[in-house]
């Protein structure tokens, strides 16, 4: 009853504690000496089968060594239909379920391990772990690996003993063990050990490299101890713990048998008391108050005793456990037991033969309390009451002791008996793949039964009429195929489970009359799109998108429809639509690489922020839509709304405040005279973008074509978001032909001639204090031409100038690019 973890120390040093108290409980739920018969119909029982008898007061878990295991409980009673069935397989190792107190029959189609009365609700037990092979004398307790269950009611402990040397290895928190994640334990010999606190454990032990161990789960007393006999030793070796006032019995059944009692805490390991016992005989150490006397090593001559943690000095002690008794071997199944037990409680002894006579007597007086009759498969209640009883039978039998409710291990022996006319018991339905797709050639039905069978699928795919399957060959694991070729559309498929045993008696098993019911869905990609990171670099900014399909088909023709306020992108292969640009607003397409089936895709989109004549942008990504194809061709749109991105625009306008360089352009009008369906002109804003991004520049956008309103925008540092020292000889590059970006010019009144107009080039816009002398406060440029891919050429030009120390000055008269060449020329 002792929480914190236990571990070794050297001799010499002791601590002390107080034990908490467990809960009463009921008493037997069958009165002293009443027999009842727990015989099943031997039709029901399936050949081959691990099956026992035994008393639960609710809780039953089956732990699958060899999976898959079909598992079917009876109540004698009533034994037909089974009053629980199910099965373990590879995904989930563990069978539980729960069911009214009392009397029955369980058979699994595996090696085993029976757990009763013990869940997250019944708790405060002491139990050893057995693993069942469906041998006579074959449940043991020493093993390689167990499925562990451990809850957390009282001491919440659990010891894992060597008793044959050293053994390492890892316990997980789950019976599947992915990784591990529980306790790591490295025993250096036989008289280490490892303590922890489970908590509320459904999980698996397996050690790695050394000997096989046994384990003890320790939430409270109640249980008999397992021996270790060595083929070489004279002794047997009990390891144990034994909380503060708690009972340990060492059981004799021969004339001086001597023992000797250790504790495993000290090192090395300190003799507690030592002594001789005659037939018949127990002796009862009471559990030390000193720290270090609690896990014990008890030696006693071999195959002359058994060993007990039962009842205490506290009548809390004296209820709520169970436990099957062990004889002096050290098995659950014999003919000679000793065991304490307690008025009230019980003491289950099970016959496994017909004609069997048990003899209940006083262990230390020899004393007579009862003679009883039974056959195989009846159980008596044989408890005189407080006492320590001797149990002998002229035929094996076990014998189970316990008050109130607890929690043990069960023995579990095989069915030899043949199969029956009774309609055999189907369970651990399932199918392949278990979210078919179109492109699947069938669906694989697999299902157990507990007996010899050939097995069928009945099935109806869509609105075809209902098929049967071919029979499998005999056996109790069957798999049956649905063909579902050549499906196109999402199609529902429903099924039944259907087995025939060697006599002809025929199971159905339809899902509770609702058939299983699969749907077959299209190869249709499922995208779902999130931001994985952003990039910040002075005057751009990039998004990576991973875009993950998790749908079941493959998604082809990708791409993400981006809404961006105040962001030209400029990544390699976008496309956009500009044609709300005038009021900040690009969708860019963005290209992604074919996405597979439960795999992920990164993008990145590059953006450059612009500055714009209509009004300050909030600078952010407005939405984001995927657009994908599936293998048949079918479009596949969805909106993407966690994939949004809202930059710090207070950032932004501080980088393209400090510039010395503005590119400004005019893409309403550009796209008003180059079809936005061409990707040249797709590439011009991009190469604009990157070639700004190279110079450093900030980019600005305008959709007026008024020169005056163009040039009060120059003018006002584009609305006062550009340093007041660029006027000062800062750099103005226009982007477009005179048709894009107008030419400024003015009327010129000459005495001699008639009034027309003066074409200054672009200096007129490069003129911010607007003196009558015309002079630039700007170094100003064009880049213009006739088609968007001369556009390209000059911006890839720009970045690698060519140096001349030769140039033309051309001048004249006229209006737009047609004059300049007439005035070249």
């Amino acid at each position: 009853m002792w929480n914190p973890r236990i571990t070794r120390i050297l001799a010499g040093m002791f601590f002390f504690f107080v034990p908490a108290s467990p809960i009463l409980a009921d008493d037997s739920p069958l009165a002293y000496k009443q027999v009842i018969d727990l015989s099943i119909p031997k039709e029901l029982k399936g050949p081959g089968t691990r099956e026992g008898y035994f008393y639960t007061p609710g809780p039953i878990t089956v732990f699958a060594y060899e999976p898959p295991c079909t598992v079917v409980i009876r109540d004698p009673a009533a034994p037909d239909p089974p009053i629980r069935s199910g099965s373990v397989d590879v995904g989930s190792r563990y069978y539980e379920t729960t069911v009214p107190a009392g009397f029955y029959y369980i058979s699994v189609t595996a090696d085993a391990g029976v757990l009763v009365g013990v869940d997250s609700t019944h708790k405060c037990n002491g139990f050893y772990h057995y693993i069942s092979t469906g041998g006579a004398y074959e449940n043991s307790p020493l093993e390689s690996k167990f499925y562990l269950r451990g809850t957390n009611g009282c001491d919440d402990l659990m010891y894992i003993f060597a008793p044959q040397g050293s053994s390492s290895g890892t316990t997980c928190c789950d019976t599947i063990c992915l990784e591990a994640c529980g306790e790591t334990f490295n025993l250096t010999d036989s008289d280490d050990y490892h303590a922890w606190s489970p908590g509320d454990l459904t999980g698996v032990l397996n050690p790695v490299t050394g000997n096989p161990v046994q384990v003890l789960a320790r939430d409270d007393l109640g249980y008999f101890v397992p021996p270790y006999n060595a083929e070489t030793s004279s002794y047997s070796y009990f390891r144990t713990y034994v909380g503060q006032d708690e009972y340990l019995n060492i059981h004799s059944f021969a004339d001086d048998m001597s023992y000797q009692i250790v504790t495993m805490q000290t090192i090395p390991p300190t003799s507690i008391t030592s002594g001789t016992l005659q037939d018949g005989e127990t002796f009862t150490y009471t559990g030390s108050g000193i720290f270090t006397s609690r896990v014990l090593r008890i030696r006693t001559d071999k195959g002359e005793a058994s060993v007990s943690v039962i009842g205490g000095v506290n009548a809390a002690d004296n209820t709520n456990y169970m436990s099957y008794v062990l004889d002096q071997t050290g098995n659950m199944q014999g003919t000679d037991f000793i065991t304490r037990s307690h008025t009230g409680g019980f003491i289950y002894v099970t016959g496994l033969q017909n004609d069997t006579t048990v003899e209940v007597r006083d262990a230390a007086t020899d004393a007579l309390q009862s003679v009883n009759h039974i056959g195989e498969a009846q159980l008596i209640n044989a408890n005189p009451g407080n006492g320590t009883w001797r149990i002998r039978a002229d035929k094996e039998v076990t014998v189970a002791v316990g008050k109130g409710t607890g929690g043990t291990f069960i023995p579990l022996t095989q069915n030899t008996s043949g199969t029956t006319p009774f309609p055999p018991v189907i369970a651990g339905v399932w199918w392949s793949p278990y979210y078919p797709r179109t492109s699947d050639s069938s669906i694989v039905v697999h299902f157990l039964t507990d007996e010899l069978c050939n097995g069928r699928v009945r099935y109806k795919v869509g609105s075809a009429p209902w098929a049967e399957t071919s029979a499998g060959s005999l056996g109790t694991e069957h798999q049956r195929s649905i063909p579902i070729g050549g499906l196109t559309e999402e199609t529902i498929v429903r099924f039944q489970a259907k087995a025939t045993d060697q006599s002809g008696m025929i199971t159905v098993d339809d899902n509770d009359g609702n058939d299983y019911v699969v749907t077959v869905r299209k190869d249709a990609p499922d995208l779902e799109v999130s931001i994985s990171s952003v990039f910040t670099e002075s005057g751009s900014r990039t998004i990576r998108y991973a875009v993950h399909n998790a749908g079941a088909g493959d998604a082809n023709d990708v791409f993400l429809n981006i809404g961006l306020e105040g962001l030209q992108p400029f990544t390699d292969g976008v496309e956009s639509n500009y044609s709300q640009v005038s009021s900040n607003r690009i969708t860019a397409s963005l290209p992604v690489p074919d996405v597979s089936v439960n795999s992920t895709e990164y993008v990145d989109l590059d953006l450059k922020p612009y500055l714009s004549h209509t009004g300050t942008p909030n600078y952010r990504t407005l939405s984001c839509e995927s657009v994908a194809e599936d293998d048949f061709g079918h479009l596949y749109t969805q909106n993407q709304p966690s994939a949004i991105e809202d930059f710090d625009d207070a950032q932004i306008e501080f980088e393209m405040a400090s510039t010395r360089y503005v590119v400004l352009a005019n893409l309403t009008r550009f796209f008003s005279v180059n079809s936005a369906a061409s990707a040249a002109s797709q590439r011009m804003p991009c190469e604009m973008a990157y070639f700004a991004c190279q110079r450093e520049a900030a980019l600005a956008y305008m959709s007026t074509g008024d020169v005056h309103q163009i040039r009060s925008y120059i003018q006002s540092r584009f609305n006062g978001k550009v340093n007041e020292g660029w006027r000062d000889a800062g750099y103005l590059l226009l982007v477009g032909c005179s048709s894009v970006i107008p030419a400024f010019g003015w009327t010129l009144d000459c005495a001699f001639t008639d009034e027309f107009q003066l074409w200054m080039s672009d200096n007129t816009y490069a003129n911010l204090d607007n003196d009558d002398h015309y002079s630039p406060e700007l170094i100003i440029g064009r880049i213009t031409g006739n088609h968007p891919d001369t556009y390209s050429a000059l911006f890839e030009r720009a970045l690698t100038p060519n140096f001349f120390d030769k140039a033309l000055t051309v001048s004249g008269t006229g209006d737009g690019e047609v004059s300049f060449s007439g005035n070249a020329r």
